[in-house]
């Protein structure tokens, strides 16, 4: 284990790992690509698998949840996806680097800040791009369109700091596999649906960013309120405030970003 450097945070090498992060995504055409097509392809995927008025009544409501879990789902994926690889890839330079006296703390924020930027931009064409295909409630239209945009952001962002601590405890792209694997069979099973939750599986369940992210959707979109005359439409998954999520998801950014050292070879 490397030794930990007390040095204040260094903003020259948060900027310059900023930059050459970014080129390095953009210096790789694919990979760039890819980036790019990731929303596109899961609103087609989207537009297969939901239909249009799945929030209009109750005999297809069960379409709306399922709507919303692939949203989130898909969220939470390409997140996940996005920066599992990241401190892998490049554990031999970062070694080299922190002897020559890198900050940590720099190079963590500088992968933070620049996939946040491409969360950000993701979320923003899955939720403008979801919204062309379902036909959503929009109890007060403006801000219940940003709530689901932040929504969509939190929730990638918070699956891409998954990602990251995911990268930072593994040595190579290969061993991370599995467990990135797991992660993403666990926010299928945990999300809260289809799959409902009882015992020790709803206690896990609080550590899966697809179960907050579902609830959160639940409540913008007032799932539990369409059909209030029909005590079957009411799901327990929607009944926690949307800022507990919130919470909920900020205290997994923080205990997650909290790991800031890499183990050598």
């Amino acid at each position: 284990m490397l030794k930990k450097k007390k040095n204040n945070f260094n903003f020259t090498h948060f900027k310059v790992c900023v930059r050459r992060y970014y080129q390095l995504i953009l210096s790789d055409k694919v990979s760039a690509v890819m980036l790019m097509l990731q929303a596109p392809l899961m609103l087609l995927i989207l537009s297969l698998v939901c239909r249009r008025d799945c929030f209009s009544s109750p005999e297809i409501l069960y379409e709306a949840d399922t709507a919303m879990f692939v949203i989130v789902l898909m969220s939470t994926m390409m997140g996940l996806l996005n920066a599992y690889r990241e401190v892998c890839k490049e554990r031999e330079v970062l070694l080299r680097e922190y002897d020559a006296g890198l900050d940590i703390t720099a190079y963590f924020l500088s992968k933070l800040f620049v996939l946040g930027s491409v969360c950000l931009i993701q979320s923003l064409i899955l939720s403008i791009g979801s919204n062309l295909i379902i036909d959503f409630p929009n109890p007060h239209p403006i801000f219940t369109q940003l709530l689901y945009w932040f929504t969509l952001f939190f929730v990638m962002f918070t699956a891409a700091i998954t990602g990251l601590f995911i990268s930072s405890i593994l040595k190579s792209s290969d061993s991370a596999v599995l467990p990135v694997l797991l992660v993403l069979i666990m926010q299928v099973v945990m999300a809260g649906y289809p799959i409902e939750l009882s015992g020790l599986l709803k206690t896990f369940s609080i550590f899966c960013v697809s179960r907050w992210g579902l609830t959160s959707l639940g409540n913008i979109f007032n799932r539990n309120e369409l059909f209030p005359e029909l005590p079957l439409t009411i799901k327990d998954i929607y009944t926690d405030s949307i800022w507990l999520c919130y919470l909920a998801l900020f205290i997994m950014c923080i205990t997650l970003s909290f790991r800031k050292k890499y183990k050598s070879k």
